[in-house]
C-alpha cells in the first residue's frame, strides 16, 4: 500500500515544477502531519526519557526528507518509468544511511537484521514468503492486465519503502524515548507503536499536492489505519521489518485478484 498523497503526485506525472517547489510541499505535508502528532508527544512528554530526546530531531528532519525525495521530479532513467521507482530507492537509502552513520544508531536497531531476531519472526517471516509467492504465481497466471513494471513495483518496493521508514526508523526512534509497558499478545508496546500509526495513517491521506493546494481523503487513512495497527506489533513483536515488509508486499500485490 503506497502512500495515497503521495502516490498521487508521482503516479500521474503531476510532478512539482521545480526542486524548491518539492521542498515547500513536503515541508507543507510533514510539518501538518507532524502538527497532528504533537498533541499526543506532548501528553506523553512526562514519561519521556529526557536523555534520549535528540532522537525527535533526527526523526523530524527524517521524515521531512521522506517526503521530500518521494515527491522529487523523476530524473534520468527514471523519468521513462511510470511508478515511482526513483523516490523509493531514495526512501529505502535514507534510513539505512541513518543507521550506518549515526553514532548511537544501527541497522540492528531499526529492526533491519539479515537473520531472523526470533523463532516467531522466522515462522512469520517464511510464511509470509511463501503466501507472497503463491499470490503472484495467481496473479500472473490470471492475466488480470498488469503490467510487468507495475507487478514488479507492488512485489517490492511500497513494503520495501515504508516498513523501514515508519517500523523500522520512525518506530524505533520513539522507543528510544519512551518504553512500552503493554503487553499485547505477547509484543511490547507503548508510546512509539501509537505515534507511528498516526504518522503512518495521516500520511496515507493527507498532503499538500501540486500547486500547493491541500489534499485530504478519509477513505484511504481507514484501511491505512487497520493495516498499520498490524505492521506495527508485527514489528515489535518481531523485532524485525522484514516480516512486515513481506505482509505489506502481500497485501499490495493481492490487490490484482
Amino acid at each position: 500500500m503506497w502512500s495515497y498523497c503521495v502516490s498521487y503526485v508521482a503516479n500521474t506525472g503531476m510532478m512539482m515544477n521545480a526542486p524548491e517547489n518539492t521542498l515547500i510541499a513536503a515541508l507543507a505535508s510533514a510539518g501538518i502531519n507532524l502538527a497532528i502528532a504533537l498533541p499526543f508527544v506532548l501528553v506523553a512528554w512526562r514519561q519521556a526519557d529526557r536523555s534520549n530526546l535528540r532522537w525527535l530531531g533526527w526523526l523530524a528532519g527524517l521524515y521531512v526528507l521522506d517526503w521530500f525525495v518521494l515527491m522529487l521530479p523523476h530524473y534520468g532513467p527514471f523519468a521513462r518509468l511510470g511508478w515511482n521507482w526513483q523516490g523509493k530507492v531514495l526512501e529505502i537509502a535514507l534510513p539505512l544511511l541513518f543507521a550506518a552513520f549515526v553514532p548511537g544508531m544501527s541497522l540492528s536497531v531499526i529492526g533491519v537484521r539479515w537473520r531472523p531476531a526470533s523463532r516467531v519472526a522466522s515462522i512469520m517471516l517464511y510464511s509470509a514468503l511463501a503466501v507472497l509467492a503463491v499470490i503472484a504465481v495467481i496473479v500472473l497466471r490470471q492475466g488480470s492486465g498488469i503490467d510487468r513494471e507495475t507487478f514488479l513495483f507492488e512485489l517490492t518496493m511500497p513494503g520495501l519503502g515504508e516498513e523501514i521508514v515508519y517500523r523500522g526508523v520512525i518506530q524505533s526512534l520513539f522507543n528510544q524515548v519512551w518504553e512500552r509497558p503493554i503487553h499485547v499478545l505477547g509484543a511490547p508496546i507503548g508510546w512509539g507503536y501509537g505515534l507511528t500509526l498516526l504518522l503512518f495513517t495521516t500520511g496515507h491521506g493527507l498532503a499538500v499536492m501540486p500547486g500547493l493546494h491541500l489534499r485530504f481523503s478519509l477513505a484511504a487513512m481507514l484501511p491505512a489505519f487497520v493495516f498499520g495497527a498490524v505492521l506495527g506489533w508485527v514489528r515489535e513483536s518481531t523485532n524485525s521489518v522484514w516480516p512486515g515488509v513481506v505482509i505489506h508486499n502481500i497485501v499490495d500485490v493481492a490487490s490484482f485478484l
